[in-house]
């Protein structure tokens, strides 16, 4: 009996102990999910930087760009992942050309988020507000 219960604790210990990083909460896996898009063009100097993300008890959502170090960032790409899911979907894609600036913050809503920054080509001034609604998906 000792030997079955030493065994059972054995192994309990070594798949605690597992040397892969596991990402344990919906906003680790958000942010992970984000980081490992590809950014478009195919620059090895252009690199992805996180620029803001925000969690409700809807999910998680992500705002970043491409872009050299130390330099202006690209349009953006959007991400959600709704509460408890395993995969992200991304909302905005460089693509759609939503611009906003380094600073720029999610602000949690009773649906979801907001988020301002420019539409088009970043340098026209036309000011626009992203509504994301997971309420109502």
């Amino acid at each position: 009996m000792k030997i079955v219960s030493g065994l059972i604790i054995a192994t309990l210990l070594l798949s605690a102990c597992s040397s892969e990083p596991v990402a344990r909460t919906t906003f680790d896996r958000l942010e992970s999910q984000t980081m490992d898009l590809v950014c478009p063009g195919g620059d090895e100097e252009v690199k992805r930087y996180l620029i803001t993300k925000s969690r409700t008890s809807l999910g998680s959502v992500s705002a970043s760009a491409c872009g050299y170090p130390n330099s202006e960032y690209g349009p953006i790409t959007i991400v959600a992942i709704t509460k408890g899911a395993e995969q992200s979907e991304v909302l905005i894609t460089e693509e759609d050309s939503f611009w906003i600036g380094n600073e720029s913050r999610f602000v949690v809503t009773e649906t979801g988020w907001e988020l301002s920054g420019l539409l088009g080509n970043g340098f026209d001034g036309n000011e626009g507000l992203l509504k994301i609604n997971k309420v109502n998906d």
